[in-house]
């Protein structure tokens, strides 16, 4: 009897050494990922009637485009670029007063509430000092509403007063 419990042994051993080894596990199939419509709402009621944003809110002559636009919490929107000629978004007037000419630009702010009407408009002063040059690369609107930018600028500026969020630009040369 004493040979039967060798073989017996020997293979319960083997199978436990197998059985390591192989993953136990049974095969579940993938499900595939579903492909629909979107469901997300976009809103565009402060589009204007032409085809391009925003000359809905500005003269044909003025020379800007709607690089940054980001949707403001409460509704509506915030756009932002360069220009180099006057801006006129509703009743508010942006005049360019960079000494430079109409050659480079200046950054703007504009704001659009959630029925395309313009509410404001907002610059920098260029003309202070030895006048300056300036470019926005970002705009963005954070969970509590607050417009924050990110740019650069050549020279001198000024912010002057005026309704609307704060904002910093800082100039670092590396």
């Amino acid at each position: 009897m004493r040979p039967m419990d060798s073989r017996l042994s020997a293979l319960l051993l083997t199978f436990l050494m197998l059985a390591s080894v192989m993953v136990m596990q049974t095969p579940v199939p993938e499900s595939p990922l579903a492909d629909g419509e979107s469901v997300d709402v976009q809103f565009t009621s402060g589009r204007g009637t032409s085809s391009s944003y925003l000359s809905a809110g500005g003269s044909n002559a003025q020379s800007i485009d709607a690089n940054h636009i980001a949707a403001l919490g409460s509704g509506g929107w915030v756009i932002g670029s360069e220009y180099n000629t006057s801006l006129t978004f509703g009743t508010n007037t942006l005049q360019p007063t960079s000494p430079y000419g109409s050659a480079y630009g200046e950054f703007f702010l504009a704001v659009a509430d959630d029925t395309g009407v313009w509410r404001s408009v907002f610059g920098a002063d260029h003309s202070y000092g030895a006048g300056g040059l300036s470019f926005l690369t970002d705009v963005a609107v954070d969970v509590s509403g607050d417009i924050a930018i990110s740019g650069y600028f050549y020279g001198e500026i000024a912010f002057p007063n005026a309704q609307g969020q704060d904002i910093i630009l800082a100039n670092t040369n590396s």
